[in-house]
């Protein structure tokens, strides 16, 4: 398991993040703007026009497939494989990953509304697992539809299986905070979500997330998007590059991974569920973080 190790690490700890408190404070618009003199109400029109701006980015396709090479490191060591990403909205995101050259799946890690799978390969192994069965998930509430949306390069709001336009005046927007980019923010009871927002475009560059727990320690998420690709009538990110540190686990870890996709397209001729061999071995569900957070 251990090249499922590191994709474990990280997708556990996005997961985590997407549904516990953050303690960045929320940066007050007032402070800069294009226009102080303006009043409050023309000042809140001026930023939902921005946050709608961002949110009309969002793609229409249904589904996203790519080869991609995933590269993870961790401890000073640097893994690289060739691998693909598939992706069904609201239903699946899967990432898979092969040996070089041969091209054999070594293993698969599959997210979907209702579970988590692991399928490993080398040993023929795996865990299934419903959400509620993980209490490292349960206790902080996650779901699903957060992880799809960073997946999916759009803003999302915690515990909502999508965002709508009613919903746009809860983000924040301080502006011009670095060259082209404003930041948009969400305060969603404990929690706070930067994003970094390209002015011109709408575009979202990156997202930071910092968790701060006395149950589980401190987590902080950065994930950067690069890359940016025409995908349909929009454009879409080809460069995924996540970093995070942890002390939610037995041993604090720290990794980062990049994942550059190849030419994505919106096939759907493939099953949004994997199927499990029965020759595999089922792995305890309350195993899967030794599992996956071992090196």
């Amino acid at each position: 398991m251990k090249r499922l190790s590191n994709i474990g690490i990280v997708f556990l700890s996005v997961l985590f993040l997407a549904g516990c408190a953050a303690k960045k404070p929320v940066a007050d618009p007032s402070v800069s703007g294009p226009s102080q003199a303006d009043n409050g109400q023309d000042e809140a029109k001026r930023q939902l026009q921005f946050v709608q701006k961002v949110y009309d980015q969002q793609l229409y396709q249904k589904n996203i497939v790519a080869d991609c090479t995933f590269t993870a490191q961790t401890r000073g060591k640097e893994m690289s494989l060739p691998g693909s990403l598939h992706m069904r909205k609201d239903q699946v995101v899967r990432l898979q990953l092969f040996i070089p050259l041969i091209g054999t799946e070594v293993g698969r890690l599959e997210f979907t509304p209702d579970h988590v799978l692991v399928i490993d390969r080398m040993h023929k192994e795996y865990i299934k697992a419903d959400y509620s069965e993980l209490n490292f998930l349960k206790e902080n509430g996650l779901t699903f539809y957060s992880l799809q949306s960073l997946f999916w390069n759009q803003l999302f709001v915690p515990d909502k299986q999508r965002l709508t336009e009613s919903e746009l005046p809860l983000f924040k927007v301080d502006w011009n905070t670095s060259q082209n980019a404003n930041a948009l923010s969400l305060e969603h009871g404990k929690m706070v979500y930067n994003w970094q927002v390209q002015q011109d475009k709408g575009l979202i560059e990156e997202i930071h997330v910092d968790y701060q727990s006395q149950s589980h320690g401190a987590t902080s998420l950065e994930w950067l998007y690069g890359d940016f690709r025409p995908f349909g009538s929009r454009q879409y990110p080809l460069s995924h590059r996540i970093s995070f540190n942890t002390a939610a686990t037995a041993q604090p870890q720290k990794a980062a991974i990049r994942i550059q996709l190849a030419q994505p397209t919106a096939a759907a001729d493939w099953e949004p569920e994997s199927a499990v061999s029965a020759k595999y071995k089922k792995v305890e569900a309350k195993d899967i973080l030794g599992k996956l957070l071992s090196l």
